[in-house]
């Protein structure tokens, strides 16, 4: 490939790597998940193994979490809050869930977030849910049998 003065052309006169473009996307589906418990009013990280990592491409990107999380779980009837953490890092204060579904002994959620990170770095970086309560009481982050998705999408910069 050239140009019409039969120069090589350049990632930008091709349409890549432009600002606004998109690098790359990773997801993954986490489906039938054992439960996970917090007790807490600070946010509790689900173990690694429910993370996706990313190894974003160019060091001005972003990048687009979504997270989706099919059943919450509070048996006590208190809210469970949701975050997203990179690597160990709370990015920022979750809100309360929206209740859907009420059942004796505890009320069922789903919840859906986005948040757009700026990490800064071309090194591998993790993205996982944190979970926490308003007052301490049990909450289930991910329902025993649940299921979440978690998706990576880097923009150029």
């Amino acid at each position: 490939i050239q140009t019409a003065s039969g120069a090589a052309p350049t990632a930008a006169g091709l349409g890549l790597n432009v600002t606004g473009s998109v690098l790359q996307v990773v997801s993954n589906n986490f489906v039938s998940l054992s439960a996970v418990i917090v007790s807490s009013n600070a946010y509790v990280a689900a173990s690694a193994s429910y993370g996706v990592t990313v190894v974003p491409k160019q060091v001005n990107s972003r990048i687009i979490i979504t997270l989706s999380i099919g059943m919450q779980y509070a048996p006590t009837n208190e809210p469970a809050m949701t975050t997203i953490q990179r690597d160990g890092v709370t990015l920022y204060s979750g809100s309360y869930n929206t209740y859907i579904r009420s059942i004796a002994g505890g009320l069922y959620s789903s919840m859906s977030q986005q948040y757009i990170d700026s990490p800064a770095t071309t090194n591998a970086v993790t993205y996982l849910p944190a979970f926490r309560s308003a007052s301490a009481a049990s909450v289930y982050g991910v329902h025993n049998g649940g299921d979440y998705c978690i998706t990576l999408m880097e923009i150029a910069g």
